[in-house]
């Protein structure tokens, strides 16, 4: 599991609703790693709890990966 920027909304004021921060877990990553249509924008490091304890994408909790 890892800290991402991901593709939110655009059209928001705020950056941070733009590019929202997430936990993402590694299949997801290795999914999206050459699309196109990646909803990830860049992988920041590694796992934050503030951020929940499940992926973003997927949903599968931290505790199946």
């Amino acid at each position: 599991m890892q800290l991402c920027t991901l593709w939110g909304d655009m059209s928001a004021d705020r950056a941070s609703d733009q590019y929202p921060q997430a936990n993402v877990c590694d299949e997801c990553i290795k999914h999206h790693a050459d699309s196109e249509d990646s909803p990830i924008v860049a992988v920041n490091g590694s796992y934050d709890s503030s951020y929940g304890e499940e992926c973003a994408l997927c949903e599968i909790h931290i505790s199946e990966e």
